[in-house]
């Protein structure tokens, strides 16, 4: 039973991450959008480059979500 609110605790835990991934993403962009209308080239580039680590973070972490389901599928 331990075993089972650790992996279901994981699970909730990981894709509240993954929401608020995109959620960043999201609004990244839009700030991007806001420093290239207004000339702020090496901000955008700053950010863009941050943009571009969360997407890659975020792809790991979708990576990961189908083992923990599948622990979380075993462990029931």
């Amino acid at each position: 039973m331990n075993n089972e609110r650790m992996i279901a605790a994981v699970y909730i835990r990981v894709l509240k991450e993954d929401q608020a991934l995109e959620e960043n993403i999201e609004c990244l962009m839009k700030v991007k959008n806001k420093f290239h209308y207004l000339g702020y080239f090496e901000d955008e580039r700053a950010i863009g480059t941050k943009i571009e680590y969360l997407k890659l973070q975020n792809i790991i972490l979708k990576k990961y979500i189908p083992n923990i389901e599948n622990k979380k599928d075993i462990a029931n």
